[in-house]
């Protein structure tokens, strides 16, 4: 049931969910018999099953309500709370930390005068009902079992604070840097890695500080450098500076290296090592692991699935929409050896017949990551990178008229079209003679030339069609 004046965005929602009116929920992930009472806030976060939201609660980005909690009437939570009704000596949810707690009552129980002083302390307890509950240690009364930490959930409400785990250390690793951290600072580490799985965190400021941190580590190995590195007393201020600028990062967290100077002048796209891009992962081969994802996929599946994958992991690593359309040729390129049984002395007819095979899945998933001609350009330069290698498809497709049919059946799949083609053809013509480059000789290709021509003149005559039509509307 949703009430009148209810605004839910984005939002999965279970059986049996009551939403009362005037509730805005967005992007959200609601379970089963979830009750939400009226003008109520609740943003990027998940709520459990049973649990109750009463009137005028907020509840923002990245928050977990706990299985049957209860946030009192007109709670505001802060970013990224996790409520549980959970006991907080549950070792399954604290882990290392209920360990200490463990020791600690075996100790009590070692002596009778511990035990004793145990026993006044429970007195004590047992005279009041609350539960005093602050972000770091949860005390449960023996006279009520329902949590309550009146400070997050209020006096109408019901659950804790949860608190993440420490990290394990490995004693024996010298190496690790959590080693000499005490335990304020491992928790504030676990409450970062938390709020970084959580809905809605933004890891960009995360990503630059593990940059940052990466790259002082880099210069303070010394296992990097030998003897001879070390002697920097020749080496003037210039150069210094030149190394320095060797290496950058852009605002969208890519690790750019400039690419080896080339003696040759012709436009082609970046092949074998230069084809390869990082992302948020120090040292990760995007185009790679998108590859890998396409590998994975099985045909007899939609293609939608895949395409989810692919955008998240696009959206993890900051990469771009023409990486996984790059990847998807790598894939079917592999694909046509592998399942279809192209071999190099296969003709250019059976390389397309079954490639057609192949964008008969695939296609789809092309019309939804080529966004602009940009991306549908890099459909054709990937192919052309197929062609300059080594492989068994590269060697089939640079034989005429190969390529000259691809180009018509990734027209007619409209994977690419008129405007897109018309771009890439402008920038080959720039490259110089046919004999500069293999990308070169495939567009001057006889049959590939007579392609362009026929798509010249057949995107001519739809243009005069057009506004001929356009004449007879007006008069």
């Amino acid at each position: 049931f949703i009430g009148e004046g209810c605004n839910v965005t984005s939002t999965v929602m279970g059986h049996n969910v009551q939403v009362q009116p005037q509730t805005k929920i967005t992007s959200s992930h609601i379970w089963n018999n979830v009750h939400i009472s009226s003008n109520c806030t609740i943003s990027h976060s998940i709520l459990c099953d049973g649990c109750v939201i009463k009137s005028g609660a907020i509840i923002p980005r990245g928050c977990v309500i706990g299985q049957n909690c209860i946030i009192g009437e007109n709670i505001t939570l802060a970013e990224f709370t996790r409520v549980t009704l959970c006991h907080v000596d549950d070792r399954s949810e604290e882990g290392e930390w209920s360990e200490s707690s463990s020791e600690e009552d075996e100790s009590s129980t070692s002596s009778d005068e511990e035990e004793g002083s145990t026993d006044k302390e429970d007195d004590t307890a047992d005279e009041s009902d609350e539960v005093i509950i602050d972000t770091r240690q949860a005390v449960l009364t023996s006279s009520s079992q329902i949590l309550k930490d009146i400070s997050i959930v209020g006096p109408d409400g019901a659950g804790r604070l949860w608190r993440p785990p420490l990290p394990s250390i490995d004693s024996d690793d010298e190496d690790d840097d959590d080693s000499s951290l005490d335990d304020d600072a491992l928790y504030e580490k676990a409450l970062e890695q938390m709020r970084a799985q959580s809905i809605g965190f933004d890891a960009s400021e995360v990503f630059r500080l593990r940059l940052a941190r990466q790259a002082k580590r880099a210069i303070e190995d010394d296992d990097y450098l030998t003897e001879d590195e070390t002697d920097t007393s020749d080496v003037d201020d210039e150069e210094r500076e030149e190394d320095e600028e060797e290496v950058e990062v852009t605002d969208s967290g890519f690790v750019l290296t400039p690419a080896p100077p080339s003696s040759s002048t012709s436009l082609t796209p970046p092949f074998d090592d230069e084809y390869i891009k990082h992302g948020r992962t120090f040292g990760m081969n995007v185009i790679a692991e998108l590859k890998a994802i396409c590998m994975e996929h099985d045909t007899s599946s939609p293609v939608e699935n895949l395409a989810i994958e692919l955008n998240s992991f696009k959206f993890s690593q900051n990469a771009a929409f023409s990486d996984c359309v790059i990847a998807a040729v790598q894939a079917i390129q592999e694909r046509l050896v592998t399942v279809r049984g192209v071999t190099k002395s296969s003709s250019a007819m059976k390389l397309v017949t079954e490639l057609k095979k192949e964008m008969s899945h695939w296609s789809a998933l092309f019309h939804k990551f080529c966004i602009t001609f940009k991306e549908e350009q890099c459909v054709l330069t990937a192919f052309e990178a197929v062609a300059v290698g080594d492989d068994v498809v590269g060697a089939v497709l640079r034989r005429a008229p190969a390529f000259r049919l691809v180009l018509q059946l990734l027209h007619d799949e409209e994977v690419v079209n008129d405007e897109a083609i018309f771009a890439w053809a402008a920038e080959r013509k720039i490259g110089g003679a046919k004999e500069e480059s293999v990308v070169q000789e495939l567009f001057w290709q006889k049959e590939t030339q007579e392609f362009l021509e026929w798509l010249e003149e057949d995107s001519s005559s739809e243009e005069g069609s057009e506004s001929s039509s356009n004449e007879e509307d007006s008069d």
